[in-house]
């Protein structure tokens, strides 16, 4: 039989190459995952919003993008709203439909920028259908304020 030193050796060799196929299988699964999410954000829309206007607010990045992106791609014209007008001008480049995507810049905590984007959406595509308030803020000096 082996010395203990190279059955150790030996059995950790098996128990790395286990692991190895493990993590592989991981990977492919992961990988899988992917491609059929990609497949299923190409895929055709089961429905329309041909017709329709939404507007979504925090279009800039992350979550907003993505519906925006959603809502062109199953028809809908889309006005976007981010504070952040680099941001917005990236995202609206992405959705790739200059005739169906506009945005407004500004930030909905200021009292009169809501009712310009409302107008801005109404001027431009005569109805708002869809609103998604997807727009985060946050009071970080007040909760830096709290006493203790």
């Amino acid at each position: 039989m082996f010395p203990t030193c190279t059955r150790i050796v030996v059995q950790r060799s098996i128990y790395d190459a286990a692991m190895q196929r493990k993590m592989n299988l991981q990977v492919s699964e992961m990988e899988s995952e992917r491609i059929a999410f990609e497949t299923e954000n190409t895929a055709e829309m089961p429905f329309t919003l041909e017709g329709k206007t939404a507007l979504v607010t925090g279009a800039g990045r992350g979550i907003g993008r993505a519906i925006a992106k959603r809502l062109v791609g199953a028809g809908a014209r889309v006005m976007i709203n981010d504070l952040d007008e680099t941001m917005l001008l990236e995202s609206e480049a992405e959705l790739a439909h200059p005739s169906r995507v506009r945005h407004v810049t500004g930030d909905l905590t200021d009292p009169m920028v809501p009712e310009r984007i409302i107008h801005s959406t109404v001027d431009e595509f005569d109805s708002i259908d869809i609103i998604v308030n997807n727009a985060g803020y946050s009071w970080d000096n007040v909760i830096q304020k709290t006493a203790r």
